[in-house]
């Protein structure tokens, strides 16, 4: 009978109190060419199709974020992306022309320069894409 019962028992909902707990926080904008990427617990993945970069901010807690800026050109000499990574990943896609300097800081994390360069490419010294910031047990990957 107890073995009947159960075969035959309707399933009950689960009743997590924790399931609808975790908040993703996630703002990113583009603005005039500058973009804002804030990501916690999500992910974010933008594609900046402004005439202009002018910089940007990026912002990970235990988030992923993907910048494509493919799309876009440089009109300053020095043009900055600020980094501040905890237990994330952050992807940037930058055109095969431009020169990228990594000045940031990687604790327990790796920034990895992934591009391709097959053949000659003529490369604009005088405009340069700056990153800096700080990677904690995450990282930085740019890639064309």
């Amino acid at each position: 009978l107890i073995g009947i019962i159960i075969l035959f028992k309707k399933p009950h909902k689960k009743r997590d109190k924790w399931h609808h707990k975790i908040a993703t926080d996630m703002v990113y904008t583009s603005e005039d060419g500058f973009v804002l990427s804030e990501a916690a617990f999500g992910s974010v993945t933008q594609i900046v199709v402004d005439p202009i970069f002018r910089g940007a901010t990026i912002k990970n807690t235990f988030a992923s974020t993907v910048i494509d800026l493919r799309r876009t050109s440089l009109d300053a000499l020095e043009t900055f992306i600020d980094v501040e990574s905890t237990f994330g990943n952050i992807e940037i896609f930058v055109p095969n022309t431009w020169v990228v300097v990594s000045k940031a800081n990687a604790d327990f994390g790796g920034i990895d320069d992934k591009r391709f360069h097959s053949g000659f490419i003529e490369f604009n010294n005088n405009q340069k894409v700056i990153i800096r910031g700080k990677i904690v047990f995450s990282g930085l990957e740019i890639k064309n």
